[in-house]
C-alpha cells in the first residue's frame, strides 16, 4: 500500500501512539494519504484532516484506540470509497460536516462512537457493540437495502444508536431502527411502506414530562416514560410500525399493549389515537393495525382511556350467526348521530369492514366464529363525539 504519493493538497494527521510505556506525537504535512480499495489501515490515536483540499481514501481505516480518539474531516475529503471500523476500547469522537461514507462499523469491545455533524453511509451500517451517539442530523443510510443495516436484534442489545437514524425506505418493505437512549435499547420496525421515502427516527425517554405538561394533567400516565419521534421528508408516508415493548430497565412490559399515536408531537393530546387491537408480535414488538405517518407512538396499557366523553354507547358484542338468517352488530340509539364512523379488524389485525356512515349493517354471517375488534366514533349534533374500543364475538351454528 503506498501511503506517501504526490500532495493533492495539505494534510495534517496528529497520532498518538502508546509502546513501551511512552506516549509519542507524530505529525504528518504535506502529504497525501491514498488507501487503495482492499487495503486496511489501523490508527491507534487521533486523525485530523483541517484542510479544504481534497483527499481521496478508499478500502479501510480502523481505529484500535486504547485511549480517547478524534477523528475529524474537513469539508472537500472524497471518502465515498472509505470504510471506517471503530474497534477500540476507549471513547472516539467523530466530526464530519455533509461527509459520505462507503460504510460505518462499531465492534467496540468498550467505549462509544460519539458523531458530530451529519454523515451519509452509501454501502452498510454495521453495529456490533458499541453505542453511536448523534446529534440532529446525525447518521444516514443511504442504501435502500434492507440488509444495508447490520445488527442484533435481540432484546439484550447493546448497539444501537442514541439520536437520530435516518434511512432511505422502499414502498412495500420492511425495515429496522435500532434506536434508544443512553440507558435502554428501544427498536422500531417499519412494514407495509406507501411510499419511497427518507424517514427519521429517534427514541427519547423524556417526553413523557413534555407530554403531561402539554396535556395539563397529571393524571395521563404511559406504559413507558418516552416514546418515538418519526420524521419523513414528504410529510405523506404512511406505514405499519413495530415499537419494542422493552421497557427503560430493559425488561420487557407484561401488561396488554395498545399503540399510542399523534399526528404532533407538540401538543399530544390534540389528535391522539389508541390503536388497542395491535398484535403483540415476537419476540418483544407491537404492531399497529392501521397505517400511519410522522408523529409521535409509544405504548399505553389497553385500558388506557381518552375520556373524549363520560357517555357511552350501548351494543350487543355477541353475535349468533348462521346461513339463514341475519346477525347484525346494532347500535340502538344510532338516530341520535349525525354520523358513526367504524371500522372492525380481525384478530390477525387484518381490516374486515369499515364505513364512515355506519347502518348498522355489519352482517357477522359474512364472517368466521372467532373474536374481532371494532373502533367506533359517534358524531352528536352539538359537536361532541363519543369513542369507543371494545370486541365483537362471532358465534356461528354448525
Amino acid at each position: 500500500m503506498n501511503l506517501f504519493k504526490k500532495c493533492f493538497g495539505v494534510l495534517f494527521c496528529f497520532c498518538s501512539f502508546w509502546g513501551y510505556g511512552q506516549n509519542a506525537d507524530v505529525y504528518m504535512k504535506n502529504i497525501s494519504v491514498v488507501i487503495d480499495e482492499g487495503e486496511t489501515m489501523s490508527f491507534f490515536g487521533s486523525f485530523y484532516d483541517q484542510t479544504e483540499n481534497e483527499i481521496v481514501l478508499g478500502g479501510m481505516f480502523s481505529f484500535c484506540n486504547t485511549q480517547p480518539v478524534e477523528v475529524l474531516f474537513g469539508s472537500q475529503s472524497n471518502l465515498e470509497t472509505l470504510k471506517l471500523s471503530f474497534a477500540g476500547e476507549n471513547d472516539v469522537s467523530l466530526s464530519c460536516n455533509n461527509t459520505s461514507l462507503s460504510g460505518l462499523s462499531l465492534e467496540m469491545p468498550s467505549g462509544n462512537l460519539f458523531l458530530e455533524g451529519e454523515v451519509g453511509v452509501q454501502d452498510f451500517l454495521t453495529l456490533s457493540s458499541g453505542k453511536l451517539f448523534v446529534e440532529e442530523g446525525g447518521v444516514v443510510l443511504l442504501n435502500s437495502d434492507v440488509s444495508s443495516l447490520v445488527f442484533n436484534n435481540l432484546a439484550s442489545n447493546d448497539s444501537y444508536v442514541v439520536g437520530n437514524l435516518k434511512r432511505r425506505v422502499v414502498a412495500g418493505m420492511e425495515y429496522d431502527f435500532p434506536v434508544g437512549d443512553v440507558d435502554a435499547y428501544h427498536p422500531v420496525v417499519l412494514t407495509d411502506l406507501s411510499d419511497d421515502d427518507d424517514v427519521t427516527i429517534s427514541y427519547s425517554a423524556s417526553l413523557d414530562d413534555e407530554w403531561r405538561g402539554v396535556g395539563g394533567s397529571d393524571d395521563v400516565t404511559f406504559s413507558l416514560d418516552g416514546g418515538w419521534i418519526v420524521k419523513d421528508n414528504d410529510m405523506g408516508s404512511e406505514y405499519k410500525i413495530q415499537l419494542s415493548r422493552l421497557g427503560n430497565d430493559a425488561n420487557l412490559l407484561d401488561d396488554k399493549m395498545a399503540v399510542f399515536y399523534t399526528s404532533d408531537h407538540l401538543n399530544a393530546f390534540e389528535t391522539p389515537y389508541v390503536d388497542r387491537s395491535s398484535l403483540l408480535i415476537e419476540p418483544f414488538y407491537v404492531m399497529a393495525n392501521e397505517r400511519k405517518g410522522s408523529g409521535m407512538y409509544s405504548l399505553v396499557r389497553n385500558d388506557y382511556g381518552l375520556n373524549e366523553e363520560e357517555e357511552d354507547l350501548e351494543v350487543v358484542n355477541t353475535l349468533v350467526a348462521d346461513d339463514s338468517s341475519p346477525s347484525y352488530f346494532k347500535i340502538p340509539d344510532l338516530h341520535k348521530f349525525k354520523r358513526v364512523d367504524i371500522r372492525v379488524s380481525d384478530s390477525w389485525g387484518r381490516i374486515v369492514f369499515t364505513s364512515k356512515e355506519y347502518a348498522n349493517d355489519f352482517d357477522s354471517r359474512k364472517y368466521p366464529s372467532g373474536t374481532y375488534y371494532y373502533h367506533l366514533t359517534g358524531y352528536l349534533s352539538d359537536g361532541k363525539k363519543i369513542v369507543k374500543d371494545d370486541i365483537i364475538e362471532v358465534i356461528r351454528k354448525k
